[in-house]
């Protein structure tokens, strides 16, 4: 499977989630859903579009929950070093976040 399959893995022979966990997994599988719900049959420029007066688009929240769950993939493979220095960061780098990563001011970075 590819990091762009739509699709939930086989999971039939792992072991059964309970408690907070499963909680959680079930938090974040139904919001996955809407986010594809709401997402469904649109182009990428339609994803780009600001509809409203709002700098977001539909296509912010979509980069942003993929980048969150690539870096949070890296914590759990890589541990606390696959999350980077913050403070280390440069201009380009804060820049390539977008607008979900210039939430921070910049003198709290």
């Amino acid at each position: 499977m590819t990091g762009n399959e739509l699709t939930t893995p086989d999971l039939t022979d792992a072991p059964a989630v309970t408690g907070e966990r499963a909680d959680l997994l079930a938090a974040l599988a139904q919001s996955r859903h809407f986010l594809r719900l709401t997402t469904r049959d649109i182009t990428d420029e339609q994803a780009a579009q600001r509809t409203t007066a709002s700098e977001l688009c539909l296509g912010g929240p979509i980069k942003h929950v993929t980048l969150v769950e690539r870096s949070w993939t890296g914590f759990i493979l890589d541990g606390p070093s696959a999350m980077g220095d913050a403070t280390a960061m440069t201009e380009a780098d804060w820049g390539r976040l977008g607008p979900m990563g210039r939430q921070v001011p910049d003198a709290a970075r």
